[in-house]
């Protein structure tokens, strides 16, 4: 099977929750899967069932370094570091052929928290048995030029609006 491209974004609800779902379907019908999440060190209730799972690997950090805003420099630097190896990890897992999801993968690459030209290389340049699955807000254009599906999820009316914080299982 020709693997392709898939980007989830904009700033609706439901972008990594429709990569989980594309990732269990491929899980169960027998394909191996990396689930790279960027940006995000706390467990959500995706990666906690991911996790028990046979044929799929969760890379992320294991530390949580809260909003990119508030890093200091010295916290940017090391989870840009985080980040590279865990983009690697993550193609070396299916490199002989499967999925892999890049959960927020925009803000990484529009924060410069990645190594955009690895990135890059390692997308366009992968073996033809691999599907790639891109979530985020605000992707750069060559992310939309490259990918074979493109969906805008865009918030409408979302409870965040009203005051009302992510709540456990419905939005981690």
């Amino acid at each position: 099977m020709k693997g392709l491209i898939h980007l989830y974004y904009g700033d609706g609800k439901g972008k990594t929750t429709a990569a989980s779902g594309l990732a269990l379907r491929a899980i169960g019908k027998g394909f191996k899967v990396a689930f790279v999440q960027f940006m995000k060190g706390n467990e959500s209730g995706e990666t906690e069932i991911l996790n028990k799972l046979d044929g799929v690997q969760v890379f992320k950090s294991e530390k949580n370094y809260g909003f990119f805003r508030l890093m200091p420099k010295e916290e940017q630097d090391e989870l840009t570091q985080v980040h590279n190896r865990i983009m690697e990890e993550g193609f070396q897992f299916v490199k002989d052929g499967g999925i892999i999801v890049f959960d927020e993968i925009t803000h990484a690459l529009n924060f410069g928290l990645v190594d955009e030209d690895k990135f890059r290389g390692l997308v366009i340049g992968r073996q033809e048995n691999i599907e790639v699955i891109m979530t985020g807000r605000n992707p750069k254009g060559w992310l939309v030029e490259v990918s074979d599906y493109v969906t805008e999820m865009k918030k409408i009316k979302h409870p965040f609006d009203e005051g009302m914080g992510a709540r456990e299982g419905i939005e981690l």
